[in-house]
């Protein structure tokens, strides 16, 4: 699977930046589901005033 020829720490920044991401994204995406339930939750309280 590795190439000899690649040196490791690519391989390593690689799966670094993949794992960054990720938790970036995924993190952006619970702010952003919280936020919204939050949103839709002041909206209902305000319809049903």
């Amino acid at each position: 699977m590795f190439i000899s020829d690649q040196p490791l720490s690519h391989i390593n920044q690689e799966t670094v930046v993949k794992k960054v991401i990720y938790f970036s994204l995924t993190f952006t995406l619970r702010q952003g589901v919280s936020c919204f339930c939050q949103g839709a939750i002041e909206l209902l309280n305000t319809i049903s005033k």
